[in-house]
């Protein structure tokens, strides 16, 4: 009684693709570090980052989508901004982060075609490794 859930509005795919997270250090400085996602949707993306990340933080966020640029006419990264909704410490200093992508990614057709290009690659079941 009383337990909070939450439903995914979106399909996701487990992937593992780079990203970058940049995000806002101190008052005017920003920091950008690597990241790996673990599942990525049309709303949002799964990810293990060495950032040091709070839940409700505004991010930019850089998908490589070099694989499926070629394929699809992609340019070779997505970006946009995303908010950390949740954030778990992992061993070594990284955190294992989910974040919400802005409408302005989340509704974007060249973010659909990507997803289609992963979900693709996942019919077979094996969860496809873009790094």
């Amino acid at each position: 009684m009383g337990e909070l859930s939450e439903q995914r509005q979106f399909e996701r795919v487990k992937v593992c693709c780079k990203l970058e997270i940049v995000a806002p250090t101190g008052r005017f400085g920003v920091e950008s570090k690597p990241a790996l996602s673990v599942d990525i949707s049309s709303g949002g993306v799964c990810a293990n980052t060495p950032c040091e990340l709070s839940p409700d933080d505004e991010v930019d966020v850089v998908i490589d989508t070099t694989q499926a640029s070629r394929a699809l006419g992609l340019p070779e990264s997505l970006r946009g901004k995303a908010r950390v909704r949740r954030v778990e410490e992992q061993q070594g200093g990284w955190q294992k982060v989910a974040l919400v992508f802005a409408p302005a990614l989340a509704q974007s057709m060249e973010l659909a075609f990507f997803m289609a290009f992963l979900c693709g690659l996942q019919g077979g079941g094996a969860a496809p490794a873009m790094a």
